[in-house]
């Protein structure tokens, strides 16, 4: 499949449930724990209500990263930026990683769940702009996602996990398409960074669209 049929994919079959993925949080300890708030549709009606990045994270887990992160931003003050923001709930990992790294197994995937939805939880209720612009960042199944793209010289860039590539290195000849999916309503407050993020992650997913019969959502 060539990278313009990936992105018709993408934005047909995965753009709802994305939008939900962000949309579905409505305070800073919910974007943390990654379980929805009560009332949203949960993202393929999971019984745990848990966004599926942090399924294998136990709740004790998130509910202590939640709160950690919770009293790590009640200065605002020091973020000015998505990498402010990042770096900020980044340190909190590393201080609940040092105390049982096993036992929490918290990594780069849930640094950028976290934050992402922060800094669009913020945006979309005025409250500032800490959304990332500059930089796509690279984890868990966006690498895989970002590998198909440079093997395939979409990108020139090498991908490394937990690395970024610059927003400009996804040149508009290729991804002018995807780009263009900004405009519809479930992008709504996305960037280019976030909705690249979101594509890469989920452009090698093989699994045909399904039909949930709780929140008839497609996924």
């Amino acid at each position: 499949m060539q990278l313009k049929q990936k992105i018709a994919k993408y934005v047909a079959r995965d753009r709802k449930v994305v939008a939900n993925s962000y949309n579905s949080f409505t305070n800073i300890y919910d974007c943390a724990d990654s379980h929805y708030s009560e009332g949203t549709v949960c993202y393929k009606c999971t019984p745990s209500n848990k966004n599926p990045h942090q399924f294998r994270l136990n709740n004790q887990s998130l509910q202590e990263f939640a709160l950690q992160v919770k009293n790590a931003l009640n200065n605002w003050s020091e973020i000015n930026s998505f990498e402010d923001l990042f770096a900020k709930i980044k340190a909190v990992v590393e201080e609940i990683k040092g105390e049982d790294d096993k036992k929490y197994k918290l990594g780069e995937l849930v640094v950028y769940d976290c934050a992402a939805r922060i800094a669009f939880l913020k945006y979309m209720r005025n409250e500032g702009d800490y959304r990332p612009k500059e930089q796509v960042y690279i984890h868990a199944g966006v690498y895989k996602g970002a590998k198909w793209l440079f093997d395939h010289k979409y990108i020139t860039i090498k991908p490394k996990c937990n690395n970024v590539i610059p927003v400009e290195a996804f040149c508009d000849e290729h991804f002018k398409s995807l780009f263009e999916a900004l405009s519809l309503a479930e992008f709504e407050g996305f960037t280019k960074s976030m909705i690249l993020e979101s594509f890469m992650c989920m452009m090698m997913e093989k699994e045909p669209p399904k039909f949930c019969k709780k929140c008839r959502l497609k996924y």
